[in-house]
């Protein structure tokens, strides 16, 4: 059960106080991850 619902690409956070803080630490390692896959898969 998620405590608090984070954007779609994080799916969900269960930090309190703060869950926006999290979402966005989760959402901007997201994306840094992302771009990682990307470019790993691009130079292939």
């Amino acid at each position: 059960m998620c405590t608090y619902i984070c954007p779609k690409w994080v799916s969900c956070c269960y930090w309190i106080p703060e869950p926006k803080i999290h979402c966005s630490v989760m959402a901007a390692d997201g994306l840094r991850e992302a771009i990682k896959v990307y470019r790993e898969k691009k130079l292939k």
